[in-house]
């Protein structure tokens, strides 16, 4: 493992290009692996308090909001504010990923204090088509760390069919409206002593089709009569 301070200054979306040269000083027949692309982003640091609620209404379509950072794993696809005529949502275009299999993308929340209460749910808005016949399918995971980011707990998952809030759809899926959203709740309270909880969804693609998610905030309990699910499935 090679750690190197990078000297990155300002926030932003960054580009990390690591490369091999004259290896073992022979000729390198299959030049085309020899590098790495790898996109991330810097935001201001700084510690949000609850309540806490993100609906993307105030950010520009094709970015993410201010405080919130991405991880392009391979500079390809990314996580971006979707906007149609009624409402904003961040969104991941699986349908678009050609080729992808099982490649990771990650949209992580700025630092959080949960200390407020001894009680506290994640809430968010799900949305995802999958599409006709398909063989793999797309996953969405939610992951947790108290530790400054140095390792991440899976508190929440689903994929397959079972991550679907819609039928199959052929073409490029795209929410009607709130009917295609499904409220998720997971239980972080056993997280509450945390005053620098990091949580990151973690998209897995295999080229099906859109997932987004909305009105991320935090609950001090279960909303009765919300779609309630803290299960770790996939």
């Amino acid at each position: 493992e090679l750690t190197k301070n990078l000297g990155v200054q300002g926030a932003g979306t960054h580009t990390l290009k690591v490369w091999t040269m004259d290896v073992n000083k022979v000729t390198d027949w299959n030049a085309t692996n020899d590098l790495q692309t790898i996109q991330f982003a810097v935001v201001n640091s700084g510690t949000a308090a609850l309540p806490y609620i993100e609906d993307f209404e105030s950010t520009l379509p094709g970015n993410i909001p201010a405080d919130w950072t991405l991880y392009d794993n391979d500079a390809n696809a990314n996580w971006f504010v979707y906007a149609t005529e009624t409402n904003k949502a961040a969104a991941f275009n699986n349908f678009a990923y050609t080729g992808a299999q099982n490649k990771k993308d990650e949209l992580v929340m700025p630092v959080v204090d949960l200390t407020a209460s001894p009680s506290i749910w994640l809430s968010f808005d799900l949305s995802h088509a999958s599409r006709p016949n398909a063989i793999t399918y797309d996953s969405l995971e939610v992951l947790m760390s108290t530790d400054c980011g140095n390792t991440f707990t899976s508190v929440w998952g689903k994929g397959g069919t079972a991550l679907n809030t819609v039928p199959d759809n052929a073409n490029l899926f795209i929410p009607a409206g709130p009917q295609d959203y499904q409220n998720i709740q997971i239980d972080l309270s056993t997280y509450t002593p945390n005053n620098k909880a990091i949580i990151k969804f973690v998209n897995w693609s295999n080229n099906g089709n859109s997932t987004l998610i909305d009105n991320v905030h935090f609950l001090p309990s279960t909303t009765t009569g919300m779609y309630n699910d803290h299960a770790n499935t996939s």
